[in-house]
């Protein structure tokens, strides 16, 4: 699928579907920047941060003191920027031990509902890593439901 759409992709970017996929492609063989300005705003967050490593610069406070137009396209550092090192630690520790959890239930119970709740948990935290579900409720919502499904699980068995 990707060497057709390579192949064709200057006649796919007008596709509603593809048209995102191709133009990619379309700007990398030109050698043009293909990171839509995630890179910019990665470093204009990483300089934030080390104004205020330890607390960082203030929650949903990036757009304005950095003066772009848009979050960083990473949570995890617009965490870091907006929180310092003490935010980021109580965003990572319950993600990680929630998901160790889910982890450990897994083995326990062969249940769909534990794996519908660890493919939420996954899909928001590798998708923290290309974009930003601490702006988004509906990122939180997902992630939510996943804990709730593990909480449930974890009461009905009683573990």
């Amino acid at each position: 699928a990707y060497t057709y759409i390579e192949a064709n992709s200057s006649q796919l970017s007008d596709s509603a579907i593809l048209g995102r996929f191709a133009g990619t492609i379309e700007a990398q063989k030109d050698g043009s920047d293909i990171s839509s300005g995630r890179e910019e705003l990665k470093y204009a967050a990483l300089e934030l941060y080390k104004t205020s490593p330890l607390w960082g610069i203030g929650c949903g406070k990036f757009i304005e003191k950095s003066g772009e137009d848009s979050d960083v396209h990473n949570s995890y550092i617009q965490v870091l920027c907006e929180q310092g090192i003490i935010g980021i630690l109580l965003f990572m520790i319950p993600l990680i031990y929630v998901l160790f959890n889910t982890l450990s239930l897994l083995r326990r119970v062969d249940s769909a509902y534990v794996k519908i709740s660890l493919f939420y948990q996954l899909v928001f935290i590798i998708y923290a890593f290309s974009g930003n579900v601490t702006v988004n409720p509906f990122g939180f919502l997902m992630y939510y439901i996943a804990i709730a499904i593990l909480v449930s699980l974890k009461f009905k068995y009683r573990l």
